[in-house]
């Protein structure tokens, strides 16, 4: 194993396995938005994951999916709006911009479609 990545990531969850929070498995709640991320996120799901199969795992592959699970998040940052009339603040997350990401990649798909269309079909896109 020579990835990098991997191996610290391994080393920072390694600590954790032997806490109860890793040996009970909490039901999914019945409330809570089913996204890739809160999937990936409950039990450690993602943890397991790539403690089980760190050999299978490359950097890049891990690095993909942690920016995916980062993306639109407080803690990467963004841009503070404010309003010189009223001052309302609004808060602007930065993104991921990963083809991977179910948010960003929306973007990346629509445009492959865009072009699939152009070579395709001798037609206009209206949108």
């Amino acid at each position: 194993m020579n990835d990098l990545l991997v191996q610290g990531f391994i080393a920072d969850i390694a600590g954790n396995i032997c806490s109860p929070l890793w040996e009970e498995e909490v039901p999914f709640p019945s409330g809570m938005r089913v996204g890739i991320d809160s999937i990936l996120l409950h039990n450690h799901a993602f943890e397991r994951f790539v403690f089980a199969h760190r050999d299978e795992i490359s950097d890049f592959q891990l690095d993909s999916v942690m920016m995916m699970l980062r993306c639109v998040k407080e803690e990467c940052g963004g841009i503070t709006y404010v309003c010189p009339d009223c001052g309302k603040t609004r808060f602007v997350p930065f993104r991921c911009h990963s083809r991977v990401c179910p948010r960003c990649g929306k973007r990346y798909a629509e445009q492959w479609g865009r072009e699939l269309m152009k070579r395709f079909f001798r037609c206009r896109i209206v949108m």
